[in-house]
C-alpha cells in the first residue's frame, strides 16, 4: 500500500513539473528547478541478541558513508511575499566502506573489503518562510517532512558483487522531519537542511520479523546534514 502510494506522488510530482515547464508563464506564483546536493550523514545501528536463558545483549555501531550525493526537481508555490511551499523530488546515493546492511555475509579469503551502495527516492514537503526584506538576496526558514524508499541495494566484498533492483527486506518507505536555513539570489539558492529519521531506515518488517526468529533485534537511527543547491528553470515569480 505505501508502495502505491509513493508510486502516485511520483508520477503526480513530475507530472506538475511538466505542466509548469509547458506552461512556463501562465502562473507567476510558480517557480520550478533543478537540485543537487551533497549530504554528511550519521547511521547507528543497535543489535539486541536473546539467548535463551541470558539476558539480553546489546551492542552499537556508528557508520558514516564515504560519499553520499543526489539530484532531482522542485517546485514553489508562492502564497504570499513571505510564505510558500515548496516541494522536491530526489535522486540519492551513497556509498559506505563497511558492512553495514549487509551483516550475514562472512567474508572468506582476500579481496576487496566491504562495500555497500544505496539508492533511493526522496520526496519532500515544506514550508518556507522568507524573511521579509527590499534587498535582491533573501533569507528564508524551511520546515517540514519527507519520504524516501530504497530502490537498489549494491554490496560487494572480495570477488563477490551482489546488485539488487527493489531489495524485498530493505525497501520500507522511511520517513523524516526537516528543517532548513537557506538564501536566495536571482536563480540560485543554496540551503543547509537538518533531516531527523523516525526510525529504522529502509529495513522492512518482514526482515524484523525473520530476525525475532533468530533470537535477535536490530535498531537503526539516522541523521543527515545536507547542503542543497538549486537552480530555477522559469523567470523569476512575482514576490
Amino acid at each position: 500500500m505505501l508502495i502505491q502510494i509513493l508510486r502516485s506522488i511520483l508520477i503526480a510530482f513530475v507530472g506538475l513539473f511538466l505542466s509548469k515547464t509547458v506552461q512556463a508563464q501562465s502562473s507567476s506564483s510558480w517557480s520550478y528547478g533543478l537540485a543537487s546536493h551533497y549530504s554528511f550523514e550519521k547511521h547507528t545501528l543497535s543489535w539486541t541478541s536473546y539467548a535463551q536463558g541470558e539476558p539480553a545483549q546489546q551492542s552499537e555501531n556508528k557508520f558514516t558513508p564515504a560519499f553520499a550525493i543526489g539530484a532531482g526537481i522542485w517546485t514553489e508555490k508562492k502564497i504570499s511575499t513571505v510564505f510558500s511551499i515548496y516541494s522536491r523530488l530526489d535522486y540519492h546515493y551513497l556509498r559506505f566502506d563497511d558492512q553495514y546492511l549487509s551483516g550475514w555475509y562472512i567474508k572468506v579469503g582476500g579481496g576487496r573489503n566491504y562495500q555497500e551502495w544505496h539508492n533511493s527516492l526522496a520526496f519532500s514537503l515544506q514550508g518556507r518562510f522568507y524573511i521579509p526584506t527590499k534587498s535582491k538576496l533573501r533569507v528564508y526558514f524551511d520546515a517540514g517532512a519527507k519520504v524516501d524508499r530504497m530502490v537498489k541495494f549494491r554490496s560487494r566484498y572480495a570477488h563477490f558483487d551482489f546488485p539488487n533492483w527493489n531489495p524485498q527486506y530493505m525497501n520500507a518507505v522511511s520517513p523524516a522531519l526537516i528543517g532548513a536555513i537557506g538564501i536566495q539570489y536571482g536563480r540560485l539558492g543554496l540551503s543547509l537542511e537538518s533531516q531527523n529519521y523516525l526510525w529504522n531506515d529502509a529495513l522492512t518488517e518482514d526482515l524484523a520479523a525473520s530476525e525475532r526468529q533468530q533470537l535477535y533485534s536490530r535498531d537503526i537511527s539516522r541523521r543527515n546534514l545536507t547542503l542543497n543547491l538549486s537552480y530555477r528553470l522559469n523567470f523569476k515569480a512575482n514576490n
